[in-house]
């Protein structure tokens, strides 16, 4: 996105230097978009109909598994364009929340189309279920940049980890509840029958992920627009908003010469982000077809992935601020990096959950730390705007996490060499943000 909020400073630092400490309602509604998205992020594109698409829907997994992967390089590249264009409108027009709501039609909308995927779909079928993953991508993933540009109203300057990780640990706790609900009304846990027991010939007792998501996500995400104020309307027509966008991006980019730390940092998290954002969208396929693992059985290891990630972002919003977000981010990439080689070699699906579990613990730190650290390194005045160029820098990386994985799959038949591409991405980036601080 992006972003100035020259216009709005006295506004924001009222906001989040003394909303947080008399009224904590906000940060904590806020943090509840985390929990409302989770549910998307965990059934949609890790643990659920990811698999099912892969297993099901696909007629063979791992055509399935690589068509996924190249979907979610799609969204990546769309994002690269759409970002820009829709922060430099919102930045210069106001009202975060509206663009926040506008991103989450778009996702709920494809997410509705992937209802389409019945178990060996035609092709035509295939391509509409992609579709709808492609738009719903773009909208959570513009959704989470105009999110993120809200902290600065809940939380201040010293709060900003905290808030951060809280609301990460919020989400996985969301997605964890989710996925043990999904579990319990339509799929069943262990053989036994589910709470509400649906026809399987259609994979309906799967496919009921979609409805679900949609009033999750609708649901809980309502704390937010009632209760966080939002950056005031500015009057600023679309098209002179647009035009004013272009003209700090270009200053954003041209301040980057200067500012070293600054630039080693996006594009060092550029990339260990999308080597966790490959995970997300490929570890529930790579759990389930190299250690056949049933849909129940997918869903009860994310239960478990859920469990140790929100352990791990609840554990760090008590000792980020204490010790440095940089210090967080490399320990947990330096963590990511161990027990995502652990993954690689194991022989045994012992040795894979507990490599997996261990892994898990790192990546709610290493992703709260990445969004406190960008309002750490900005003035007031962009903070927002460096919130932008954050997303830019990731999107403009997104497609190579996905595209890597599955061409490194196709190429060797295996989705071992997709991981490889994972763990490649977390030792460049670990490699560039080593000594910032």
């Amino acid at each position: 996105m992006l972003c100035d909020w020259r216009r709005a400073i006295s506004y924001s630092r009222f906001l989040s230097v003394r909303g947080i400490k008399r009224n904590k309602k906000p940060a904590w509604s806020w943090a509840f978009y985390d929990w409302a998205n989770s549910a998307f992020a965990t059934l949609i594109l890790t643990f659920v109909f990811s698999t099912y698409f892969s297993q099901s829907v696909s007629v063979d997994p791992v055509e399935g598994a690589s068509r996924w992967s190249y979907a979610v390089s799609v969204s990546g590249l769309l994002l690269i364009f759409l970002g820009p264009l829709c922060g430099a409108i919102a930045d210069h027009t106001g009202r975060l929340k509206l663009w926040i709501f506008l991103s989450q039609l778009v996702c709920l909308g494809g997410t509705m189309l992937m209802v389409l995927g019945v178990p060996q779909s035609e092709t035509v079928t295939i391509f509409l279920v992609l579709a709808g993953l492609v738009l719903a991508n773009v909208g959570f993933e513009l959704g989470i940049v105009f999110y993120n540009a809200l902290l600065p109203n809940v939380a201040s300057s010293q709060d900003l980890g905290r808030v951060s990780s809280r609301a990460w640990a919020m989400g996985y706790a969301g997605g964890l509840l989710s996925l043990v609900l999904m579990l319990v009304l339509f799929i069943g846990i262990g053989g036994q029958t589910p709470f509400i027991s649906l026809p399987k010939e259609g994979g309906w007792h799967v496919r009921m992920v979609v409805p679900f998501v949609i009033l999750w996500f609708a649901l809980f995400s309502l704390p937010l627009f009632l209760h966080v104020a939002d950056k005031p309307k500015t009057g600023i027509a679309a098209g002179a908003a647009l035009r004013r966008g272009w003209a700090s991006l270009q200053v954003a980019f041209a301040n980057l010469k200067t500012d070293i730390k600054w630039r080693q940092f996006l594009i060092g998290s550029a990339l260990y982000r999308d080597g966790l954002n490959t995970l997300f969208a490929m570890g529930g396929i790579y759990a389930a077809q190299n250690y056949g693992l049933q849909i129940s059985e997918v869903m009860m290891f994310g239960i478990g992935m859920n469990v140790t990630a929100g352990l791990g972002a609840f554990a760090a919003s008590f000792i980020e601020d204490r010790f440095g977000s940089f210090r967080i981010v490399r320990i947990s990439l330096i963590g990511l990096l161990v027990t995502g080689s652990c993954i690689l070699i194991s022989d045994s699906k012992l040795m894979f959950f507990a490599s997996a579990l261990s892994l898990g613990l790192f990546v709610g730190p290493v992703q709260s730390a990445s969004r406190t650290l960008v309002s750490r390194l900005s003035n007031e005045n962009v903070i927002t705007e460096n919130y932008g160029l954050y997303a830019l820098t990731g999107r403009a990386a997104a497609f190579l996490g996905p595209f890597c994985y599955a061409l490194a799959t196709d190429v060797f038949q295996t989705q071992n060499a997709g991981i490889a591409t994972i763990l490649l991405f977390w030792m460049l980036g670990l490699v560039l943000v080593r000594k910032l601080d």
